[in-house]
């Protein structure tokens, strides 16, 4: 179906115009298949320029793929991976993780969607104890599905735990532009210089028509990567339509134009939406997710025209999730506001 007013999520967006074109650039001669060919290792040279060298880069074709291949690299099936109750691995994955890994899934209860070093501690207790799984991962989302996004202080200090109690650390990083876009740091900086092992990088939400990454900065970890990737369904035979999508968005930085567009529309939506009575939004907007409380009737009022996720969120509260994307111009929101005003006015 389609959508035209649209704040579901960032995966209702398009692809980028240049995405297409380097999609459609690739499709004119033949090459070795199943990552063997030039435009694969161009892409592999992208990676390293943003995220370091002497890392392992796998290409998948969506996040699902992507969060549960890395999961499966890093465990065996009597651990457990620990993660926040809102993880996309937990909430979202239809139990992919459990079913291909084998692996137990612990929740944790948060205020903002951010793990901690308390948090983490209470769920190692178990370590040794024979008849429980054994945490062996910590997974964090970055930004988090509630929009939050982790300092560099903060995963730093997650990393030192994980590697004290010999556990390894997983990043989802669905939307990790719109993260390095609020903090102004690099890719590397926020993943391989503050101690991530695997990382599970997004593309489909950042402009791209398909495709994620696992990027693999513990490299004992990428030693049978390969078999795990062909086992899970995922070596594909004509690689480089998902690999020269990279490429195009990380060559002249086209991931920070797209996650600045989506951010700037999220903020610019956050400042407006506080002037408006009945309309609150709940945490600091940090990405290009808002979470806004509101009243039934104003839901209700706003699904007439606009497309947009209702979510619970902490003791029976339910709030509107709104996602900016690339694609989100200034009219977009405005032109929602205006219609949120209207709301208001007729109560």
């Amino acid at each position: 179906m389609s959508i035209k007013n649209s704040f579901y999520s960032d995966n209702s967006s398009g692809a980028h115009p240049k995405i297409l074109q380097s999609i459609q650039k690739v499709n004119e001669d033949f090459v070795i298949p199943y990552g063997k060919d030039p435009y694969t290792e161009q892409a592999k040279i992208q990676f390293e320029k943003n995220f370091g060298t002497n890392i392992a880069i796998y290409f998948v074709s969506n996040g699902t793929s992507a969060n549960v291949l890395s999961i499966k690299a890093m465990t065996k099936s009597y651990h457990s991976v620990l993660c926040t109750e809102e993880s996309h691995i937990y909430t979202a994955e239809c139990g992919a993780i459990e079913n291909f890994c084998g692996t137990k899934i612990i929740p944790m209860k948060t205020n903002d969607g951010k793990l901690n070093e308390e948090i983490i501690e209470e769920q190692i207790m178990n370590v040794d104890n024979v008849h429980k799984n054994q945490p062996s991962v910590v997974s964090i989302t970055q930004p988090t599905e509630l929009g939050t996004v982790y300092s560099i202080d903060e995963i730093k200090r997650i990393a030192n735990l994980t590697k004290k109690h010999g556990m390894l650390l997983h990043m989802d990083g669905a939307r990790l532009a719109n993260a390095a876009e609020y903090l102004g740091v690099s890719f590397k900086e926020l993943t391989k210089d503050v101690g991530v092992d695997v990382l599970s990088f997004g593309g489909t939400k950042n402009g791209l028509l398909m495709g994620e990454a696992i990027v693999i900065f513990n490299l004992k970890l990428a030693k049978d990567f390969k078999y795990i990737q062909k086992q899970g369904l995922q070596l594909m035979s004509k690689m480089r339509f998902l690999s020269t999508q990279f490429d195009c968005v990380l060559k002249n930085e086209l991931w920070l134009e797209n996650a600045r567009q989506a951010n700037q529309m999220a903020r610019l939506l956050e400042k407006e939406i506080n002037q408006i009575s009945d309309f609150k939004v709940i945490l600091p907007v940090q990405s290009n997710i808002i979470l806004i409380k509101t009243t039934k009737k104003n839901i209700k009022f706003l699904q007439r025209r606009y497309s947009f996720l209702v979510r619970s969120f902490q003791k029976d509260t339910f709030c509107i999730r709104f996602v900016t994307s690339f694609l989100t111009k200034k009219s977009d929101v405005i032109d929602l506001i205006n219609y949120i005003k209207q709301a208001n006015f007729k109560k």
